[in-house]
């Protein structure tokens, strides 16, 4: 009796739905095509100021394959429900070898991220900041897709932190490629975030998006109405 064939994995779906995505392109040019395509859909559809990057995402949209762009999300969103805590994206960029393409660009991997993500973590820094004013500001200035970051809610949550609402992360990076990859995978585990694109060295910001926790989750509005009303009686 022939054994059974193993079900196909999350990351499974999503390869093989890339290989029909890319069809005629690059597999870079398809990735891009994707990141940019969905990272501009979940900003728009959560309130983001999106015209700085509009053009770029309503030519890839010309260029797509809703049937296979659907699949790939449905993957990825298989593949955080199974596992938040991962660079799922990152390492769907490496496995699919888009890194050569991409000038030789590749990403840190998870295990790593996450080591020194708990190596970095002072409790003490980090309770006295939520004792506070309720939560601690986590910087990223080179997020890339964001495994640092993960990493980091990861390291929190393993300690029994509600990492949703006691932590902001600030993430900086100078390219929009990854900038919004990173926003992506922290807008889909539900961290809270503020993804800037721009060169941190230069202290430029090229535009910022906020992770949909962060215009829709009542304890960070009502965070964000006091902080406000403060600007206003100060200035």
């Amino acid at each position: 009796m022939a054994g059974k064939r193993n079900p196909e994995t999350p990351s499974d779906l999503f390869c093989k739905a890339f290989d029909k995505y890319r069809s005629h392109s690059s597999s870079f040019e398809a990735w891009q095509r994707f990141v940019y395509i969905l990272g501009h859909d979940i900003a728009r559809a959560f309130g983001n100021d999106t015209s700085h990057f509009d053009d770029i995402a309503d030519a890839s949209q010309s260029m797509s394959d809703d049937d296979q762009f659907g699949a790939m999300f449905d993957a990825l969103v298989l593949m955080l429900e199974e596992n938040p805590f991962q660079d799922a994206l990152g390492s769907m960029f490496m496995n699919l070898g888009i890194g050569n393409e991409a000038g030789g660009q590749f990403f840190t991997p998870y295990h790593l991220a996450k080591l020194t993500a708990n190596l970095a973590f002072d409790e003490s820094t980090f309770e006295n900041a939520v004792s506070g004013k309720g939560f601690a500001t986590f910087n990223e200035p080179s997020c890339g897709a964001g495994a640092n970051v993960i990493g980091a809610c990861d390291v929190l949550h393993e300690k029994g932190i509600d990492w949703q609402h006691d932590a902001l992360f600030v993430c900086q990076d100078i390219s929009e490629l990854t900038a919004l990859m990173c926003y992506i995978q922290l807008s889909l585990i539900g961290a809270a975030a503020v993804v800037i694109v721009g060169d941190t060295i230069k202290m430029e910001q090229r535009f910022t998006l906020r992770t949909p926790v962060l215009m829709i989750d009542d304890v960070w509005v009502l965070r964000h109405i006091r902080e406000l009303r403060n600007e206003h009686r100060t200035v």
